[in-house]
């Protein structure tokens, strides 16, 4: 019988140590992450999670890493990240915005090459499904297709211009942003470490994975996505298009029904990657 594994991450502070002093407070990601926990339960996934302090560098990719040890063809990995994101400089020119975009773990950034890098490791025939309530997250898997860059538009600073919390209506609705200060501090901190990542992705830059890998992220890389307290909007709009497309709904159906209901500064992303990739969008959502 086919097995699934799944690892659900979420943040609601970063360690101050390593992003200049900033500590990101957030209110809904560790929700994300149980949500997430129960509806991989309900899919008979083995679950584990990583919270906050939990959640480290070193703590995700080995997780990551263990996982794609066991899993063999047909065997599905379900990923999800409720956090800041951000991104830094890209130093092997793989990135149209000249930007590697990041998921801002505890400690350090971790670079959307290192995230394709551990989904190399996966074997062919595994199916990977990853989910990211995060800012600038729609190609944090890797670099945007040619077909979407035009729908993501041009990615800008947005960190230097929009502020961290804003109204709506009563409810203060925090960005899952990092602020320029805390990114480049962190960049700065752990330059060797990310460097080195940016060089050996620039050696297999060629090698795509061959497993399958489909991301459905809470906005375009040029966008923010919301912390509502008690979600992340996207993963709020998520549970009640799941509820609505029923179990047996594709990723593709999921995910019209979660766009339909975002609003227009937070467009959801949908794309695949690897060699199992392109079919992985009309399969039952989450499925094993």
């Amino acid at each position: 019988m086919p097995r699934g594994i799944s690892l659900h991450i979420g943040l609601n502070s970063v360690d101050p140590n390593g992003y200049g002093g900033w500590s990101g407070p957030l209110d809904g990601c560790e929700p994300d992450a149980r949500d997430m926990k129960k509806l991989a339960a309900d899919f008979d996934y083995k679950v584990s999670m990583l919270l906050t302090t939990q959640a480290t560098s070193t703590a995700v990719l080995s997780a990551m890493a263990e996982a794609a040890k066991v899993l063999k063809s047909g065997d599905s990995y379900f990923l999800t990240y409720s956090g800041h994101g951000s991104w830094t400089l890209d130093e092997n020119s793989d990135e149209p915005d000249g930007r590697d975009e990041t998921w801002c773990l505890y400690d350090r950034q971790v670079l959307d090459d290192e995230l394709y890098a551990m989904y190399r490791k996966f074997a062919a025939g595994v199916r990977v499904f990853v989910l990211s309530d995060s800012c600038h997250s729609g190609s944090v898997i890797k670099v945007l297709p040619p077909d979407l860059r035009a729908k993501a538009g041009k990615s800008e600073d947005i960190s230097a211009v929009m502020p961290n919390v804003y109204k709506n209506g009563k409810q203060p609705i925090r960005y899952r942003i990092a602020p320029k200060s805390a990114r480049e501090a962190n960049a700065t901190k752990y330059k060797d470490v990310l460097s080195a990542v940016q060089l050996i992705a620039e050696s297999e830059k060629s090698i795509d994975p061959q497993a399958g890998v489909l991301l459905i992220s809470g906005c375009q890389d040029n966008q923010l996505s919301a912390d509502l307290g008690t979600n992340g909007l996207f993963t709020k709009r998520l549970l009640e298009a799941h509820k609505k497309v029923g179990p047996k709904g594709s990723f593709r159906r999921l995910y019209k029904e979660i766009t339909s209901s975002m609003p227009p500064d937070q467009t959801p992303n949908l794309m695949t990657v690897g060699i199992g990739g392109p079919g992985l969008p009309d399969l039952e959502a989450f499925r094993i």
